[in-house]
């Protein structure tokens, strides 16, 4: 019976992985797709940590000249000081929730005339705008989450429309 190789293999489902969990990442902050890829992306960031232990099993020498290195532990130092400051930052408000994403439930929540007012527009404009679109809408005390629900679209696409600021000029 032979042995496994796992250098043979490591290095390339490190780059495998990495390629997939930094552009799943990248679709996943811009909201694109997030039905099909947060699972993936969380089953597959689980794997890159297990091919991450793998590589530096079979690199370990390489791997800890870094920490002799005082250019390269200032630069982890800097990123767990960002990520440390995040996660308490992110902890210290309303139930661990960013502000910015408190505002933005509250904007879903709200009726289509309050959120016009805060595009200079009236609500039935703003309802008109969204017809166009070809959101449906009875009326203007609908909310944006309601409208997702109703009309089977993400909230941040029809936030989009609200936002056109070309349709409001």
């Amino acid at each position: 019976m032979h042995a496994i190789n796992t250098r043979t293999w490591s290095t390339p489902l490190i780059i495998g992985c990495s390629l997939v969990v930094a552009s799943s990442g990248v679709m996943l902050f811009y909201h694109l797709g997030e039905d099909l890829l947060k699972t993936m992306h969380e089953w597959l960031g689980l794997l890159f940590v297990g091919a991450i232990i793998l590589h530096l099993l079979n690199h370990w020498t390489p791997f800890s000249r870094y920490f002799k290195n005082k250019q390269a532990i200032a630069i982890m130092i800097v990123v767990f000081a960002i990520a440390s400051a995040w996660v308490v930052s992110s902890s210290m408000d309303d139930g661990g929730k960013h502000p910015a994403k408190r505002l933005l439930a509250k904007v879903q929540q709200a009726p289509l005339s309050r959120v016009a007012t805060l595009q200079g527009e009236t609500g039935n404009e703003l309802v008109s705008r969204l017809q166009q679109a070809g959101v449906k809408v009875e009326n203007n005390q609908q909310s944006l989450a309601d409208l997702a629900t109703q009309n089977k679209m993400h909230p941040f696409e029809l936030i989009s429309i609200v936002l056109d600021d070309e349709a409001t000029m």
